[in-house]
């Protein structure tokens, strides 16, 4: 199984302005026990499922070689997809660009240089 280069983290936005560094995840990801991740491939079914009710969203982007390969797995969704998690702390340090983005008529519309073709395990 191989992974994506680079993951996106989703953060909405009151999260954003109010996160530690190091970062150990959303109310979301304490509930499930890990920091969840989407590849480019993925942001924007996870902005319409999860991410809908929000007006603007900031997406950080990580390169795979710099988390913790120990704590970082693949692991299927109900939907057959495999999401990265990070099961442990996120360093903020390691994030390498991000964007922050705004609903435009009911959708997330994703910024050019963000679309990447495949990033699938």
């Amino acid at each position: 199984m191989t992974s994506a280069d680079l993951i996106y983290k989703i953060f909405k936005m009151t999260e954003w302005r109010e996160r530690e560094d190091p970062y150990k995840g959303s109310p979301d990801d304490q509930r499930d026990g890990f920091i969840h991740f989407s590849t480019a491939r993925q942001l924007p079914g996870t902005l319409a499922r999860i991410f809908s009710g929000e007006n603007d969203v900031l997406i950080a982007e990580f390169k795979v070689a710099d988390l913790d390969q120990g704590a970082l797995k693949w692991e299927e969704a109900k939907n057959g997809d495999y999401f990265p998690h990070l099961y442990g702390v996120l360093g903020l340090e390691n994030m390498t660009r991000s964007w922050r983005i705004a609903q435009q008529s009911g959708a997330f519309v994703l910024p050019k240089d963000l679309e990447e073709p495949g990033g699938h395990p």
